[in-house]
């Protein structure tokens, strides 16, 4: 151990000559020297203090800001750059939006809004969707069918020359073979006002919504078994939102 002295035992200044002491030589001196080194240290150390407290205040330097207000800091930039992310992110999902309606519409490819529950689960309300027109169509193609000045969104369950049944629960039998609906949901009879079981026309489909209990379908007299010039195309594509795209 050594210790930096800038005074003399007998007290008077050294000017700028330092001493240092050794631990040889601090074992000799009494707890008064001891004492009295000590007492000088501090004072230096505390002179040193003031003078580079001084010195920050003549160059202008400022002092570390307290450590509240710089976690204040960090979340203001945070929610900046999140806010920021999040503008960007529906910026790029709009464009691509309009990018693929406008690529649909050269190719004829219908665009369509889902309204109501009639699909769910696996349509939702606000989801937009692309339809491709076909030739002809089959069991479980989920299609976009004209109706009353506007379009509706249903899936086929049968098509010309089927036998249809349904029973009070809801319960599908096409031909004589009870049908595996693992898309369907809420199963139900009702809103049907016609009677089961039905021959399906030959040329026309018998379409139903998912959720059988709301859904206003073939089972109904006022949209029946719909011909192939009513249907607009197979929905193909979930365009939005962007969490959901993907085909069908």
């Amino acid at each position: 151990m050594t210790l930096l002295l800038s005074s003399r035992k007998d007290g008077r200044s050294s000017g700028s000559r330092k001493e240092i002491m050794t631990q040889k030589q601090l074992n000799k001196l009494d707890r008064a020297d001891l004492l009295r080194i000590m007492t000088a240290q501090s004072r230096e150390i505390e002179a040193l203090r003031s003078a580079l407290g001084k010195q920050e205040t003549d160059t202008g330097q400022t002092q570390l800001p307290d450590p509240e207000e710089l976690l204040t800091e960090v979340r203001r930039e945070t929610e900046q750059t999140m806010r920021f992310r999040a503008v960007t992110r529906v910026i790029y999902a709009i464009a691509v939006l309009f990018t693929v309606i406008f690529i649909s519409s050269m190719f004829w490819m219908p665009v369509i809004e889902i309204y109501g529950t009639g699909m769910n689960p696996a349509l939702e309300a606000g989801q937009i969707v692309l339809a491709r027109p076909a030739a002809e169509y089959t069991y479980g193609d989920v299609v976009a069918v004209s109706y009353s000045g506007g379009i509706m969104v249903k899936r086929v369950i049968a098509v010309g020359g089927d036998i249809i049944d349904i029973d009070a629960e809801g319960r599908v039998t096409l031909n004589g073979t009870p049908l595996d609906e693992p898309y369907a949901g809420n199963l139900s009879l009702e809103p049907a006002d016609m009677s089961f079981p039905y021959g399906v026309p030959n040329g026309r489909y018998f379409v139903m919504g998912d959720n059988r209990e709301v859904s206003v379908d073939s089972r109904s007299t006022s949209v029946g078994c719909v011909p192939i010039e009513q249907i607009s195309g197979r929905v193909f594509l979930r365009v939005w939102p962007l969490t959901r795209i993907g085909g069908l």
